[in-house]
């Protein structure tokens, strides 16, 4: 019987880049024990680092899964946890509507749940609706926590990009723009213009804060 050949799905977020001992090395390593456990062949790790689980359409790891699924490479989708997918649970449904059509199954390490095994769904959903409501909370008292500090003096400015701030007021390196910074500067060593630059870095997924793409103008903020 030939082994399911699925695909590894990490992530951290923009807001806490441990979230809570989920590393993508943490990630990665029970990705691997499962499959290993469950006979499936992992024929790939996709990473998202440092992005936002509340922005589907901008993961450029997220957006290859779902090409990959569309043309039937895989049969399962492995992930360590549910909310380093998403965690909106509209999202969640899409996603799942996309795998069922083409009969690939999401596995979930922490949750020990499969999509395609019974009332698996029904389950998927009742944890995500909890999450996404855990979600909201934290981020309405996160608002008020700012709002708060503002009121004080505390609240830091806009943070540059390759920076970002967990508590409102001290900044610290974040892990995905550091490494578009890092690549932006590779690539202008090289001699590369800046409008070459922009190009190579919207081809191999780079994009600002906002989602877009850089032009030659922001290119050369970060490679100053």
């Amino acid at each position: 019987m030939n082994r399911p050949k699925v695909i590894g799905y990490v992530r951290v977020s923009t807001e806490r880049q441990a979230d809570q001992g989920m590393s993508l090395e943490v990630q990665r390593t029970r990705i691997e024990q499962y499959c290993a456990l469950y006979d499936m062949e992992l024929v790939d790790i996709v990473v998202d680092a440092g992005l936002s689980a509340t922005k589907m359409v901008t993961r450029p790891g997220l957006t290859s899964i779902r090409e990959r699924v569309k043309r039937k490479e895989v049969q399962g989708i492995v992930v360590a946890k549910l909310d380093r997918l998403t965690r909106r649970l509209k999202d969640l449904s899409i996603l799942l509507d996309e795998f069922e059509a083409k009969k690939v199954k999401l596995c979930s390490v922490a949750e020990q749940l499969d999509t395609l095994s019974p009332g698996g769904r029904l389950v998927i959903n009742m944890l995500m609706t909890v999450a996404q409501w855990e979600s909201e909370v934290v981020s309405a008292r996160t608002k008020d926590v700012l709002a708060h500090k503002k009121t004080q003096g505390k609240l830091c400015r806009f943070a540059p990009y390759g920076q970002h701030s967990v508590d409102g007021v001290h900044l610290v390196a974040h892990e995905g723009e550091q490494a578009t910074i890092a690549r932006a500067k590779a690539l202008h060593a090289e001699g590369k213009s800046l409008r070459v630059i922009s190009a190579e870095l919207e081809q191999e997924g780079h994009v600002s804060r906002g989602g877009k793409a850089f032009n030659a103008t922001t290119v050369a903020k970060l490679v100053a």
